[in-house]
């Protein structure tokens, strides 16, 4: 599961620097998925998400953090079909007009994924 966690990680990254340069794409990306059933899918991987982050905590480098994140994750899972469509259309309504705050939550995507991987990595042993 800790690689699983790692290559998630590795693709939050990876979204986020795709939103810092190219924003339109993040928007068309999420243009795509803010109506069912589309939206039923992004929940349902959120709710995946969560539970993989779970089962890697414990020899991950930041357990307690990773379960957290675990817990975080299965609860906007939960929530996304109450309230995905509704952020989604602020995120485009607010996009389409200032490109800056789509940067600017791409690049805490970017930094999110990037401690992912931090926290995914292996234990330090005690020299």
């Amino acid at each position: 599961m800790r690689v699983a966690a790692l290559i998630i990680g590795l693709l939050v990254a990876a979204l986020g620097l795709v939103g810092m340069t190219v924003p339109e794409a993040l928007l068309h990306l999420v243009s795509m998925i803010h109506l069912p059933p589309a939206l039923y899918l992004a929940a349902l991987l959120r709710v995946a998400f969560g539970v993989i982050f779970i089962l890697a905590a414990p020899s991950s480098r930041l357990p307690a953090v990773l379960r957290i994140l675990g817990v975080i994750m299965i609860l906007a899972g939960m929530l996304t079909p109450f309230f995905g469509v509704q952020i989604a259309e602020l995120v485009l309504k607010s996009g389409s007009t200032d490109l800056g705050t789509v940067r600017a939550f791409a690049a805490v995507a970017s930094v999110l994924g990037g401690f992912i991987v931090y926290a995914t990595g292996y234990k330090r042993r005690a020299a």
